[in-house]
């Protein structure tokens, strides 16, 4: 056999003894490696396929949370809307009211793991007990539809191409923190062309060869990747490398919020004409620099969230909507989020018990009925 041939045979049979041993014995010390959750969820059972491609490609949006996902422990779960939700029926059965929650992580509530933790489980407990206490015969059905990085953009054309389907009776909405970082750009067009581009088919979690997940490891470790940047680095421009972008806090007084002002309008008019109310929600954010553990928005970019709220407030009372402020009714502080903009477990309840007091008080006062 010429020497290049036992070379290659040589090289196959190391290959495939590294592979075997990986895959039976070294799993465990590659998931201690990384130190990134959705990466080590991908490599400690290929089969889950980890925060990270909890998504697939979509025509028209870019990207939508992954339908009929299940985690390999049961806990995350994806109806076949791709809604972090359990089914429901289309349409809605008499007697059934319905919220639909859109947003972004805050909405699909990124840190938290059990759906039955979201504060969407915890608001449809909440609401269907105090329908049973006070006689309504009124079934509450809570459906979070969040997906982690989305904008006003996809939400909006999310809403009339999917979920308007739902016929939900209230649309409860957050959004605002994931526009500001398409302002940080030195133009942003009316779609956003300068933030967002296409998937191009790209999954990252069909393979469970133990070597390729040992490249996606160093990858993670050395460059930006999918694993490194998550959803953003397949479909979003280069917005967190300056050098590349041109993103800046002086771009924040160039680029008002007028889009982000323009697509909440329209989402709010849009579920007006399907018969349903609308409830605004402010995002929720640490606001403190020395509460904040790491620096996650651009310079400039808490004050363009703090002003996209003010923009939701104004929005709410020139369309007649119902508005809520979370920023100003939790605390704004590391306790409840980790990560100063995502909630844990214990912000997620807090959250549900906010929204669940003011829609009592809402009914109250007259101004929400759910009939």
């Amino acid at each position: 056999m010429p020497l290049a041939g036992i070379a290659l045979a040589s090289a196959a049979l190391t290959l495939g003894a590294l592979e075997l041993l990986g895959r039976h014995f070294l799993t465990p010390i590659l998931v201690r490696y990384s130190d990134n959750q959705a990466l080590r969820l991908q490599l400690a059972n290929p089969k889950d396929l980890g925060v990270v491609s909890l998504y697939t490609p979509h025509h028209y949006y870019l990207y939508t949370t992954r339908p009929s996902y299940r985690s390999a422990d049961g806990e995350v779960r994806h109806n076949t809307m791709g809604c972090r939700a359990e089914e429901v029926l289309i349409p809605k059965p008499a007697g059934v009211y319905r919220l639909l929650v859109l947003g972004g992580s805050t909405t699909y509530s990124t840190l938290v793991r059990p759906n039955k933790a979201t504060f969407t489980y915890e608001l449809e407990r909440l609401l269907n007990a105090w329908s049973a206490s006070a006689g309504m015969q009124r079934a509450f059905e809570v459906l979070n539809c969040g997906v982690p990085g989305f904008t006003s953009a996809e939400n909006l054309a999310r809403y009339i191409f999917a979920l308007s389907d739902y016929r939900a009776d209230l649309l409860v909405v957050q959004q605002g923190l994931n526009d500001v970082l398409p302002r940080s750009l030195p133009h942003v067009s009316r779609d956003y062309r300068e933030f967002s581009k296409s998937w191009e088919g790209f999954d990252p979690g069909r393979e469970d060869w133990f070597l390729l997940r040992l490249v996606r490891a160093a990858r993670s470790r050395f460059g930006d990747s999918v694993w490194t940047q998550g959803i953003s680095y397949v479909v979003r421009h280069p917005y967190w490398d300056p050098a590349r972008s041109g993103a800046g806090p002086a771009n924040f007084s160039r680029n008002s919020p007028a889009i982000f002002e323009a697509n909440t309008r329209y989402l709010v008019r849009l579920a007006a004409a399907d018969g349903a109310r609308v409830l605004l929600l402010t995002e929720h954010l640490v606001t403190d620099p020395a509460d904040r553990p790491t620096d996650w928005l651009p310079e400039g970019g808490i004050r363009a969230v703090l002003e996209h709220n003010r923009v939701l407030q104004r929005v709410g009372r020139e369309e007649g909507t119902l508005f809520f402020d979370l920023q100003a009714a939790l605390c704004a502080c590391g306790v409840l989020m980790p990560d100063g903009r995502h909630l844990s477990e214990e912000g997620e309840t807090a959250k549900a018990q906010a929204i669940f007091s003011y829609l009592v008080h809402a009914f109250g006062a007259g101004r929400w009925t759910p009939s």
